[in-house]
């Protein structure tokens, strides 16, 4: 897909870094007390130490992940991208994998500091990753639609 702007150094670097699997390579792109923090997991990361060791146990629990970024942006120290967040893990938390690849559609938003990343967020719905994976990910219905069935 070619956008018509181009992709911010640093989203490439997010990338790349994902895709090589290095904890190293994720944390040289962070400011020393930088925050990374999964949404849908519920996991804050704050440092590099910590950050090294999500990014590891992403790493080790879904050796084939993959970031496919679709499109991106940057204005002044935020960097705004979507994305696609691929895998197929061979644990995800406490439950043994079923074989299953997903693929789902994915935000984050970047604070920068001196071309570094001072905070990430990262925003994709873990019920559809489970749904992929035949795992429980029951829908959420709110009652009131419930009792219009």
């Amino acid at each position: 897909m070619t956008l018509p702007h181009p992709i911010p150094v640093i989203a490439e670097r997010w990338m790349t870094a994902w895709n090589s699997k290095s904890p190293q390579a994720m944390v040289a792109l962070f400011t020393e007390d930088g925050i990374y923090e999964d949404l849908a997991f519920q996991v804050t990361s704050i440092g590099h130490k910590s950050i090294a060791g999500w990014i590891s146990v992403g790493t080790d629990h879904m050796p084939d992940i993959r970031v496919d970024i679709t499109d991106a942006f940057q204005i002044g120290e935020r960097v705004a991208l979507r994305w696609t967040f691929s895998a197929t893990p061979t644990f995800l938390g406490p439950v043994r994998s079923t074989g299953q690849r997903f693929s789902v559609p994915a935000a984050s938003i970047f604070e920068m500091r001196e071309g570094r990343i001072e905070k990430v967020q990262d925003y994709y719905n873990l019920a559809d990753i489970l749904r992929q994976l035949k795992l429980p990910s029951g829908p959420y219905i709110p009652s009131y639609l419930e009792n219009a069935k």
